[in-house]
């Protein structure tokens, strides 16, 4: 019930800041997809989009940024308390499109980000980044098939946190996201309009594979690999003009790798039944929502006295507002249960954000925007908050070079009876260039 209230309570609070006063031209929609925490490193990455041109076409860029993170270990009062470095990071892009008919399109890219810490050696990792998309329309009916892939060329020993209460928040996501680990990600869907009806087939799976070495030592965090797939189906039904009400349905299967030492892992079966609409009801708006329950089963390697079968609340919103010719505001909120990935407890995660740009001249983009990632843990009795302000400026000076100023601001709330080791600020500004060829 707590992380129902939570979820409601961030949702509401969410869609109180969208309320625009004005609005005028039409915008793009946001694309839902299955979340993950948000990565740590702040580089620049290209968008991986199917191509939009009949023709080849092909993008070679490499993006410099230097950033100061000024609480590198997530810590504020142990022995890494506030341990501060300058971080550099060289990312090449390499990307081929290719439209030959409406039938098939294809995109395909790869990037490494090459991450160096000044005073901090042992976080340097590098992260190859890699996306197969595919898109295509016969008819009235589209297809989309997403592949993407990421290899953490990190360490393979993880951080020691001997301080009271443990990890930071959330088990510290940009700590393990510079260790070495594998990360798939594939989705795909079919939408076939009937009248005023569409039914939309769809898949997608995941998997995070860490490969940081085990240790039994106090204060060592280890991570728990773990996969979800899942399958079904969605239907709607013209309720306004470019509008559509939806129903759907899916069913999953999730794993979690078991520790060693301890049997105990929450694989589970579940189904989620999905309730929501989606379209552009307004010249200005473009929306997609799906929440409902799922319900979970689980085997019997859990903790005593967890209830075998339990149901979640599932959210994925997503809206894209123009509000005039130089403002928009995108919004999204997304709520999704899976086992934790430092094992032995399932993890409710509530991410929602807001992003503005302002649109100076063509040349200059300000922007500002905030993300709440709330985190409920079960069995364990532990429920984590962190909140994320940034603004940030562009300027374009030419089609082929540009340069970014980047700053955020992390604060982590943890309701653990001791939070020392838990709660934590963090600072990071950054400048980014890239030169596109």
């Amino acid at each position: 019930m707590n992380g129902t209230i939570r979820t409601v309570a961030g949702i509401v609070g969410l869609l109180l800041l969208s309320a625009p006063s004005r609005a005028q031209s039409a915008a793009s929609p946001a694309p839902i997809e299955a979340t993950v925490p948000p990565k740590a490193s702040p580089a620049l990455v290209e968008p991986a989009a199917p191509p939009k041109n009949p023709e080849w076409r092909t993008t070679v860029s490499v993006a410099v940024s230097e950033w100061f993170d000024s609480n590198v270990f997530l810590q504020d009062v142990t022995s890494q308390a506030h341990r501060q470095s300058m971080v550099t990071s060289v990312a090449p892009f390499f990307g081929v499109e290719w439209n030959p008919e409406p039938e098939f399109q294809m995109a395909v890219n790869y990037s490494p980000d090459v991450v160096r810490y000044a005073s901090d050696p042992t976080e340097d990792h590098t992260d190859h980044r890699g996306n197969i998309n595919f898109a295509g329309q016969f008819g009235d009916a589209t297809y989309e098939v997403l592949n993407s892939a990421t290899w953490i060329d990190g360490s393979r020993t993880d951080v020691t946190f001997p301080g009271p209460g443990g990890a930071p928040a959330i088990g510290g996501i940009p700590i393990r996201d510079r260790r070495q680990a594998l990360n798939l990600k594939e989705s795909f869907k079919l939408q076939y309009p009937i009248g005023d009806w569409f039914v939309r087939p769809v898949g997608g799976w995941y998997m995070n594979d860490y490969k940081t070495a085990y240790s039994a030592a106090p204060g060592y965090e280890n991570y728990a690999s773990r996969t979800d797939i899942n399958g079904g189906v969605d239907i709607g039904y013209k309720v306004y003009e470019k509008t559509y009400a939806v129903v759907g349905y899916r069913s999953g299967h999730q794993d979690q790798d078991a520790l060693p030492g301890s049997p105990m892992e929450y694989s589970n079966d579940y189904n989620r039944f999905l309730f929501g609409g989606e379209g552009s009801p307004l010249p200005w708006l473009k929306f997609a929502l799906l929440a409902g329950p799922e319900i979970h089963y689980f085997d019997s390697n859990v903790a005593t006295g967890f209830y075998h079968n339990q149901s979640q609340l599932y959210v994925d919103f997503s809206a894209t507002m123009t509000l005039d010719k130089a403002d928009s505001l995108t919004l999204s909120a997304k709520r999704y249960t899976r086992p934790g990935y430092t094992g032995r407890s399932m993890l409710s995660e509530l991410l929602c954000e807001a992003a503005w740009k302002h649109k100076f001249t063509d040349a200059l983009t300000a922007s500002a925007g905030f993300t709440s990632y709330l985190a409920d843990y079960f069995p364990t009795v532990r429920n984590d908050d962190i909140y994320t302000p940034a603004v940030g400026l562009t300027y374009q000076f030419n089609k082929h070079f540009s340069a970014e100023l980047r700053y955020s601001y992390d604060v982590a709330n943890s309701e653990v009876p001791d939070t020392d080791g838990r709660e934590f600020q963090r600072q990071i500004a950054m400048l980014s260039l890239r030169y596109t060829f």
